[in-house]
């Protein structure tokens, strides 16, 4: 008898049926289309011992140095922004403690001050509200009623304001920042009076002038005239202004009318000198 003759066909075609899928299934197997899928491997990946040892070492010690980096550059903000705070209140402090002082009326005290401020120009630590400071007591003498300030502390305020900040040699400074300086040379002696009247005058007109030098003694070659020298050739404009203030005080002296530009690289911005003549 028949194994499936009891069977009607409905249940022949399902049994065939399958039989159909089972032999698909075995095929597809065999031939390996039915693989994991990528997801599957790559967390079989990571629960393999080489997996786990890449993702202790490699990946989390990558982690901890970009933390670290991270952590550095905060704390050298921080340090940095602290530093600055310090000097920031350093110079408050000097600036509260110095003030009075330069503007006292007391020799011993403003001499003082003078030379404090004197180191620390030096040494490129001056603040520039004592910078200022300086500049205001050598422009005072522009109006000795409202300032009694002697001519000796304007001399030594504007020999502060001269030194060079020998701190920061290639610092490029701004000139329109820094107000006009001029020299006075003379060439002998009886020079003096006339030369410290026209330094009070340029004081007046808002020059800083520190003092006269009689270079006639050091063998100095004296022009025939009395000469304005400038060093940029932007200046000459200004060079020409203190001419034009030579010529108005009528002194009786010859004044060469052109300025005359002068070479010397280590001078300021905005530096002048006026050289009298012999006769």
């Amino acid at each position: 008898m028949e194994p499936f003759a009891n069977l009607t066909p409905d249940e022949k075609r399902h049994i065939e049926m399958e039989e159909q899928f089972r032999h698909e299934i075995r095929k597809s197997l065999e031939t390996g289309e039915n693989k994991p899928p990528s997801s599957s491997r790559i967390w079989n990946f990571f629960n393999s011992s080489f997996g786990l040892w890449f993702l202790s070492t490699c990946v989390v010690g990558f982690i901890t140095f970009l933390y670290t980096q991270n952590k550095e550059q905060q704390d050298a903000k921080a340090k940095q922004d602290l530093a600055e705070i310090e000097t920031h209140r350093q110079n408050a402090s000097l600036i509260t403690l110095l003030l009075p002082y330069l503007a006292s009326p007391d020799d011993k005290q403003w001499r003082m001050a003078i030379e404090i401020t004197k180191y620390l120009k030096g040494n490129g630590k001056l603040p520039g509200e004592l910078e200022s400071a300086l500049e205001g007591i050598v422009h005072s003498a522009a109006d000795t009623s409202k300032n009694a300030v002697s001519q000796q502390k304007i001399d030594a305020a504007a020999a502060v304001i001269d030194i060079k900040d020998n701190s920061a040699p290639d610092k490029k400074v701004v000139a329109s920042t820094l107000p006009p300086r001029v020299y006075i040379q003379i060439a002998n002696d009886s020079q003096m009076d006339l030369a410290k009247v026209l330094q009070a005058t340029l004081r007046k007109e808002n020059f800083i002038a520190p003092g006269v030098e009689n270079v006639g003694r050091k063998g100095a070659d004296i022009p025939n005239a009395i000469e304005v020298r400038y060093f940029r050739a932007e200046e000459m404009a200004e060079a020409q202004r203190i001419i034009s203030i030579i010529k108005s005080m009528n002194m009786g002296l010859r004044v060469n009318e052109s300025p005359q530009l002068a070479t010397d690289n280590d001078a300021r911005p905005r530096h002048y000198e006026v050289w009298f003549s012999n006769s």
